[in-house]
């Protein structure tokens, strides 16, 4: 009966053993994860951050590329504007040189 129970206990005292070096293992383990997620977190942090720079500059960008837009447009309505005004004062400019040209061979008659 005492060699039963040495065998038990020399067994249990393994199997304990056993459980307790995969505890250790398992807690290491557990460690290194735990380091690799903080190391995670900050990458992820840090790119956050980048993507947060990125969206304010694209919204800068975006501001600007209006405000750039807005301009042009109003730039081509002044162009159009001033090339109508162009066109009027090129028809008044012939109808004052046909004006002239009728005075002139009036002048000639005379």
């Amino acid at each position: 009966e005492v060699q039963v129970l040495t065998k038990r206990a020399d067994r249990a005292e393994a199997q304990a053993e056993a459980a307790e070096t995969h505890i250790k293992t398992v807690e290491e383990q557990a460690e290194e994860r735990g380091k690799e997620a903080e190391k995670l977190r900050q990458e992820l942090q840090a790119k956050e951050m980048e993507l947060r720079d990125a969206n304010e500059e694209v919204q800068v960008l975006t501001k600007r590329a209006d405000r750039a837009e807005a301009r042009a447009e109003a730039a081509e309505i002044r162009i159009k504007t001033v090339e109508e005004q162009a066109e009027e004062v090129g028809k008044r400019a012939k109808e004052v040189e046909e004006h002239l040209k009728e005075e002139l061979q009036v002048a000639k008659r005379r």
